[in-house]
């Protein structure tokens, strides 16, 4: 309930009205929380509205990306949030989850193009928006917002919650002053206390191997014997080509990570068999670094059994400026490839800071 004051120390309830009370509609809500996005309780970018999927057949009602660039897809009730609202959104959640960087990317600068003020370009516009090592689609969520929630769908949206899925409920309440209308939005799920009331994760805790022993949890726990001595030989290489990086990281959970001035420069994603290098700092494209490295290359939107077939390789990231290195068998590491190795890895380190590393240049050898 919002009150008014009133010079004389009066207090009055300011009324509460609705959405459809109001002749509002969907697209009126869409537009306040495109304008404002803080309003379904977190900082969001929007990158698209009215999103068309399945020929124009489905549409997303809004599309943004969160702090940690995972797609996040917004459905909006002017009325109560009830019937299918969840399958829908789930439907549409699961349909994004096959977007690759490139639909992504080509969606945000679609939405963004013509906007006041001028946008950036993609790139930009993540790297300033969202939280350090973030990768694009790593994930997916939805948000649920209306004037109020039936309680067979909170039901189902908690369900959701206990099974993983990230799942928010936010009940956007109207009211009138006079002529002036008022938002007051509140998330009622996940319940704003809950967090508050949960007990800090200690260190030592279980719950979070990773934060326990980050070296143990990457090297034993995803690994398997093939993927350490991968790991293993990665790391090697980066100190001795690079031993002005800040790392290794450990403490997340699914990469180790090597920072410059703060920011990330180099992760390693530790898999059972194989590792994938995110390396910032090229000037150049995937071919020209394969080309060195006597690597494949793979192209960013192939198929995920093409991309199986290939040996080690090399294709674009997440980001303008970003390269990725997927390395499958440890001989790749072998005495005719580490000099190679070495001086990309020195390339873009020059490239990301714009200091050269504290030991030499390291030569290719030849033949």
């Amino acid at each position: 309930m919002l009150y008014r004051i009133t010079a004389d120390h009066g207090v009055s309830e300011v009324p509460e009205t609705s959405v459809v009370d109001e002749a509002l509609y969907e697209k009126d809500v869409e537009g306040w929380v495109a304008a404002k996005p803080e309003l379904l309780g977190e900082p969001l970018l929007i990158i698209g509205r009215q999103v068309a999927l399945d020929e124009g057949k489905d549409r997303i009602d809004l599309l943004a990306l969160d702090k940690a660039a995972n797609l996040v897809v917004i459905e909006l009730k002017r009325d109560l949030m009830a019937g299918a609202a969840d399958l829908q959104a789930l439907r549409y959640t699961a349909q994004v989850s096959q977007w690759t960087h490139e639909d992504v990317r080509r969606q945000a600068e679609g939405y963004w193009k013509g906007q006041k003020p001028e946008r950036g370009t993609f790139a930009q516009e993540v790297e300033s928006f969202c939280d350090a090592g973030f990768e694009v689609n790593a994930d997916q969520r939805f948000i649920l917002a209306g004037r109020d929630l039936r309680p067979r769908l909170g039901t189902v949206v908690l369900w959701l919650r206990k099974h993983a899925v990230d799942v928010r409920v936010v009940a956007v309440g109207v009211l009138k002053d006079g002529d002036r209308l008022y938002l007051k939005p509140q998330v009622v799920i996940p319940v704003p206390s809950e967090d508050k009331l949960r007990p800090a994760v200690w260190v030592g805790s279980s719950d979070k191997p990773w934060l326990v022993d980050g070296q143990q949890w990457h090297l034993e726990q995803r690994c398997s014997v093939k993927g350490r001595k991968i790991v293993e030989a990665l790391i090697a290489l980066i100190a001795a080509a690079v031993p002005d990086a800040d790392g290794p990281n450990w403490n997340q959970k699914q990469y180790i990570s090597w920072k410059a001035g703060g920011k990330n420069w180099l992760a390693i994603y530790t898999q059972a068999n194989q590792a994938t290098l995110d390396i910032a700092g090229f000037s150049v494209g995937p071919a020209e670094v394969a080309d060195q490295l006597g690597l494949a290359v793979f192209k960013g939107d192939a198929e995920l059994s093409e991309k199986l077939a290939l040996g080690s390789s090399v294709g674009p990231g997440s980001g303008e400026g970003w390269l990725r290195i997927i390395i499958k068998p440890v001989k790749d590491f072998d005495e005719t490839r580490v000099a190679a190795f070495s001086t990309v890895l020195q390339q873009a380190w020059l490239g990301f800071t714009g200091q050269p590393t504290s030991v030499a240049l390291t030569e290719p050898a030849e033949g």
